[in-house]
C-alpha cells in the first residue's frame, strides 16, 4: 500500500532521466549510487518494506515542504520505487533542482524521486473541494445530499452521497467536470 502525503516531498539526486510514459512525463533523479551493503538487497520495495516506507517519508516531508508552492505541484506519494511526485506537465528546472537538493539516502542509496504528469494541480481540486462546500445546501435543495468529498490517489476529487442516483451524479459530473469523480453507492456518515 503507498503512503500518500498531501503535500510535495523532497528526494535528490545528480543526474536526471526523462521519459515519456503512457503520455505523462516520468523522470527518475539519483546520486552515482553507492555500492550496496553486503547481504542487503538492490531492490528496496518503499511501498511495502516499513523500514523503507519510514525513510521515504521522512525524506519526502522537506520534498513536499519546498514543491507544496509550486502552481503546478499536484501530489507526493511512496510508491515501491521510491517517491513519485505529481505535477501538471514537465517538472521545471526548479522543481528539479529541489528533488536534487532534498535527496536523502537509505541503506546507502538515493531514494528514488521520480515525477508523474497528472491533469489537474492541488490547488485547482482544492478549489473544487471548496465550491463544493459552498454550493451544498444549493445541491441538497435538489435531493443531492454530499456525505463526503475529498481528494483522491487518482487525481480527482472523489464524492460520496447518502443517497446515490444516476441522475444525482449526472448532474454533479455536469456541473464540475471531469475533476471530480462519484461513488456509485450510498454513504450515510454519522447519525443521520
Amino acid at each position: 500500500m503507498a503512503l500518500r502525503l498531501g503535500r510535495p516531498i523532497a528526494i535528490g539526486a545528480a543526474a536526471l532521466l526523462l521519459a515519456a510514459v503512457g503520455g505523462g512525463v516520468l523522470a527518475t533523479l539519483r546520486h552515482p549510487m553507492a555500492a550496496p551493503r553486503a547481504g542487503s538487497a538492490t531492490r528496496i520495495d518503499y511501498s511495502n518494506d516499513q523500514e523503507a516506507n519510514l525513510a521515504a517519508g521522512n525524506a519526502s516531508q522537506p520534498l513536499t515542504a519546498d514543491l507544496w508552492q509550486e502552481p503546478n505541484y499536484a501530489e507526493t506519494q511512496i510508491v515501491s520505487s521510491g517517491i513519485e511526485v505529481d505535477l501538471v506537465g514537465k517538472p521545471t528546472a526548479a522543481e528539479r533542482a529541489i528533488a536534487v537538493r532534498d535527496t536523502r539516502q537509505y541503506r546507502g542509496q538515493d531514494i528514488p524521486i521520480r515525477f508523474r504528469s497528472v491533469r489537474y494541480s492541488q490547488r485547482e481540486l482544492k478549489a473544487v473541494t471548496m465550491t463544493l462546500e459552498a454550493d451544498r445546501a444549493e445541491l441538497a435543495k435538489q435531493g443531492i445530499e454530499l456525505s463526503t468529498w475529498g481528494i483522491n490517489a487518482h487525481d480527482r476529487v472523489e464524492v460520496s452521497l447518502a443517497h446515490y442516483k444516476p441522475a444525482y451524479r449526472a448532474v454533479l459530473l455536469a456541473r464540475y467536470g471531469d475533476r471530480i469523480t462519484v461513488d456509485p453507492y450510498d454513504l450515510v456518515v454519522g447519525n443521520q
